[in-house]
């Protein structure tokens, strides 16, 4: 069940949706297929957790990586050592963290094509086959030609930018949430809309932090995604 603690910070990914809460504890729910719920550490951490298909990375007090559920791309073992990270994006099979000097680290199975390093980077998410990040304001989409993630992206002011399977939402300096891309399950069309604080993009379903600092949840519920107290 989702936590009835107020959060500061809101990641979905796959079948599971963690979140930061006041007390700089994590608190994942969801699918536990590879341990993504029951895996997460005790100890507090750093508002910033990301949940990936299979895979949840966090930056602890020390703002190192630090990583649980499945391995098999290597996003736990190969994850960076050393402190210094100021965020972090997990996707489906990559992962990348923006350190103190605003430059990005990737690791796991590849690199979106086309990824730059040569601007100052805000925000960052890393999705199935692309990877979005804002740069005073401005999103920038990395990622095979024809990735509508890529393609369709919005072209606002956008301060923070999470992607899922195969859509992205983000969040406008004005104070609402976007969403484009792939709309199966409402994951687009569903967006409540209104003033939302922070969103999270999981598979096929999204979660946003609303002005009370509960979370609001839209698109696929196959397994308890949308289950908001």
């Amino acid at each position: 069940d989702a936590p009835t603690e107020p959060l500061m910070s809101i990641s979905a990914g796959g079948g599971a949706t963690c979140g930061v809460t006041q007390l700089l504890r994590v608190i994942c729910w969801g699918d536990d297929t590879y341990e993504q719920v029951s895996a997460m550490p005790t100890w507090d951490f750093h508002p910033s957790v990301s949940v990936g298909d299979r895979t949840v990375c966090a930056l602890n007090q020390d703002n190192q990586v630090v990583c649980w559920g499945d391995d098999s791309t290597g996003l736990i073992t190969n994850a960076p050592k050393g402190g210094g990270f100021t965020s972090i994006s997990v996707g489906s099979d990559v992962a990348c963290a923006r350190d103190s000097g605003a430059d990005l680290t990737c690791w796991g199975k590849g690199t979106p094509a086309g990824l730059t390093t040569s601007r100052i980077w805000s925000e960052l998410s890393a999705g199935t086959s692309a990877l979005c990040a804002v740069s005073n304001l401005e999103l920038f989409c990395f990622g095979d030609a024809g990735d509508p993630i890529v393609t369709q992206k919005p072209s606002g002011q956008i301060v923070t930018v999470d992607l899922g399977a195969d859509f992205a939402c983000a969040t406008e300096a004005a104070g609402t949430v976007v969403c484009w891309g792939a709309d199966d399950h409402g994951q687009v069309s569903s967006n409540p809309g209104g003033t939302l604080l922070d969103v999270a993009t999981g598979e096929h379903h999204a979660c946003a932090v609303d002005v009370n600092a509960k979370p609001v949840c839209w698109g696929k519920n196959d397994k308890g995604q949308l289950s908001t107290p």
